[in-house]
């Protein structure tokens, strides 16, 4: 969560944070969501699929 924190701290406007959770219990979604980061919660087994996942909501045209 540090790199998503440092990230919210950018003065570049045209970024997009996508965190795809797992269904945690800890508050990860409550701090992504308070640096404006865009939150998916799925089941998934492997962190793949969470990856996977995630490219497919990025609405920017470039994905690092």
């Amino acid at each position: 969560m540090s790199g998503l924190i440092e990230r919210g701290k950018q003065s570049y406007t045209n970024i997009e944070i996508i965190v795809v959770d797992r269904l945690s219990k800890d508050k990860k979604v409550e701090i992504a969501k308070k640096f404006g980061a865009k939150v998916f919660q799925i089941r998934a087994d492997e962190r793949s699929e969470q990856m996977n996942y995630g490219t497919e909501k990025v609405t920017e045209n470039t994905f690092t």
